[in-house]
């Protein structure tokens, strides 16, 4: 039995300490290996150090014993596989005949994002790295159920999982399945759980669910390249795994990443809060994540190399910064805006032409992307693009539905940003299921397309029908237009138990000045705001109409207004 509190069981592995070792590989360079195969030597890339490699070698060879399966999320071009089964088949505890497909291999096995890292091949065009998957483990198949594809529309079922080795919780989503379909399945006492990223700014919601399970784990070690390693001491409930942690109250995410943070030796604890300013970032509080990146030691702090993060630190610390600086465009004198006229100053780059929007309207659309910083954004309605444009820069990304093809040709379409020529209908849910495939929360929609009544109770009902992983505001135009107004009433918002607010008049309508004609005035503009929350409400959505007695006025002016005079 060896004692996972202490690290001779997996460092007596490592090749470059001991090169008389069994593990099937040998670091050449930075990320990148030589792997013994009966063909000979394969050249392999792997974003593990040789360190956290040797660890999955020892556990499968040395302290599994069968009672669950070996599951490996994330595997990549293999080599972690590669490790875990040759461990399987040195393992003297578990009998030959009990060893076949006990090691499930998942991944997407494609290059795609990953083009920065991809090593070359004569099969790499086809986008696909599970050709160099299967020759790096084709000596132990028999140990290997490989399962190529997305996690997120797989399952696993009710097998105990004895070891965990977690390399693709890249999002909240990807985090919610694993935790609530393998989380229960561990065997108390006796699964081992390895979080390869739990060392790094990115996958803060690691530490996150980590410190939120911290009853039912036992720390066991954090290893250089990025791993945390745990022992399952209690049985996790159905139920429990089940709860979707993204939709934390804020409070309770910073309160555990700091928990997280107080359990971390030296460096480490420098790595994790690299991962808390990105949390605070990513809720807006920029300012709190700049003073606390800027605190970050990324100094040497400790001799033994498998226990020094300061290296990680730093270049955390360096990602953490640029996303700041890229969240405050102007907060620096050299980006300080050349502006002749105070549209080019209030809006630089936007598209003004042909804008169906006043400028207060613009500016509290400005106001509210400056603040809420999208993930994912949604508009419902193109026109010339202004709208769009002005909310780009703000988003990682936005998916923008119109039915008029001439759309594509008016203006260039921002980078971050896709133009669906489709109804509605059909594209607004395509849209949704689109950024849950990616993992990316949707935190904005604007919705400014079909202006009768029908039209407007169909788009709001399409949003309604999305389940928010976080915040999301959905800004609704010319709420002061009698039809989109009566649409917008007519909708039943009570039916999604997220919606916690509807105002009508965020920003009022009014009687726009070049419609007048004849004593008679049209009604258009205005921005009706309706704000969703992943928890779910407890009492009715509050629906109000911040300025029902004024717009009351202008619908009823509207129709003479010679009683003006």
């Amino acid at each position: 039995m060896i004692d996972l509190t202490k690290r001779d069981y997996w460092t007596r592995y490592v090749p470059f300490m001991h090169p008389e070792s069994p593990a099937p590989f040998f670091e050449r360079a930075f990320q990148e290996y030589s792997v013994r195969t009966h063909a000979g030597l394969v050249d392999i890339k792997s974003m593990l150090s040789s360190y956290e490699l040797s660890i999955l070698f020892a556990l499968a060879k040395d302290y599994w014993r069968g009672e669950g399966e070996i599951v490996d999320l994330g595997c990549l071009y293999g080599l972690t596989t590669r490790c875990l089964a040759e461990g399987v088949k040195l393992n003297e505890s578990v009998a030959a005949e009990s060893k076949a497909k006990r090691i499930y291999a998942y991944d997407l096995f494609l290059a795609q994002d990953y083009e920065w890292w991809t090593q070359s091949s004569e099969t790499i065009h086809a986008g696909s790295w599970f050709a160099e998957f299967l020759s790096v483990n084709k000596d132990e198949l028999g140990y290997i159920v490989p399962c190529p594809g997305d996690l997120l529309k797989m399952n696993w079922g009710h097998k105990p999982i004895e070891i965990l080795m977690i390399d693709a919780a890249k999002a909240w989503p990807l985090n919610h399945f694993v935790i609530s379909r393998m989380f229960p399945r561990l065997i108390p006492g006796r699964s081992v759980v390895i979080q390869q990223d739990y060392m790094h700014y990115v996958e803060y919601w690691i530490a996150i669910a980590m410190e939120y399970f911290a009853d039912y784990f036992q720390p066991l070690d954090f290893v250089y390249g990025a791993s945390g390693l745990f022992l399952a001491t209690k049985q996790i409930p159905d139920e429990a795994a089940a709860f979707d942690l993204s939709t934390l109250p804020a409070q309770e995410k910073i309160r555990l990443m700091d928990q997280a943070i107080a359990k971390a030796r030296t460096s480490g604890a420098e790595v994790l809060k690299t991962a808390k300013a990105k949390l605070l970032l990513d809720l807006g509080l920029i300012a709190e994540a700049q003073s606390l990146i800027d605190s970050v030691h990324t100094g040497k702090l400790l001799d033994e190399s498998y226990n020094d993060f300061s290296g990680i630190a730093e270049s955390c610390a360096a990602s953490v910064r640029a996303c700041i600086a890229s969240a405050l465009p102007a907060a620096t004198p050299s980006s300080a805006p050349s502006a002749e006229t105070v549209e080019e100053l209030l809006f630089p780059n936007v598209l003004r032409d042909n804008w169906q929007m006043m400028p207060w309207e613009q500016i509290a659309l400005t106001g509210v992307l400056s603040r809420l910083r999208p993930k994912g954004a949604i508009e419902i309605g193109v026109y010339y693009g202004g709208s769009l444009s002005l909310a780009a820069p703000f988003c990682e990304k936005i998916v923008a539905i119109d039915i008029d093809p001439e759309v594509r040709k008016r203006f260039a379409v921002p980078e971050n940003a896709e133009i669906w020529i489709e109804p509605s209908c059909d594209a607004v849910p395509k849209a949704f299921a689109h950024f849950d495939a990616l993992g990316v929360p949707v935190n904005y929609v604007l919705i400014d397309a079909d202006h009768s009544v029908e039209g407007v109770k169909r788009d709001i009902e399409l949003v309604l029908d999305y389940r928010p992983k976080e915040p999301m505001l959905v800004l609704m135009h010319d709420s002061g237009n009698p039809a989109t107004r009566q649409g917008i009433r007519e909708v039943d918002w009570a039916r999604n138990p997220h919606v916690r607010l509807v105002d009508l008049d965020f920003v009022p309508g009014q009687i726009i000045e070049h419609s007048v004609a004849g004593d008679r005035g049209e009604i258009w503009g205005g921005l009706a705001i309706a704000f969703l929350h992943p928890e779910p409400r407890a009492d009715a959505p509050i629906i109000r109409e911040s300025a029902r007695t004024s717009i009351a006025c202008i619908h009823h002016c509207a129709q003479d207004l010679s009683i003006l005079r």
